[in-house]
């Protein structure tokens, strides 16, 4: 599986924003910095990303095992 970084929070079925603030990531493996650099999130960003957690996991746990593994 490729997966293209784009440096932004996935929150939800949706990106973050860019903020001032940013880090960089290193390939645990190799020690490589990972491109591109990454922003951090808003606390209303996390705020918004608890909450939609916090609403899933109610459906979540009516699955059964099965639907479960599929997700």
């Amino acid at each position: 599986m490729n997966i293209e970084l784009k440096g932004k929070s996935i929150i939800g079925f949706s990106l973050g924003d860019e903020t001032s603030k940013k880090f960089t990531a290193f390939n645990p493996q190799t020690g490589e910095r990972l491109e591109p650099n990454f922003y951090s999130a808003s606390n209303e960003e996390i705020d918004h990303a608890v909450e939609s957690a916090d609403d899933a996991r109610i459906t979540y746990a009516k699955l059964k095992g099965n639907e479960k593994a599929e997700f």
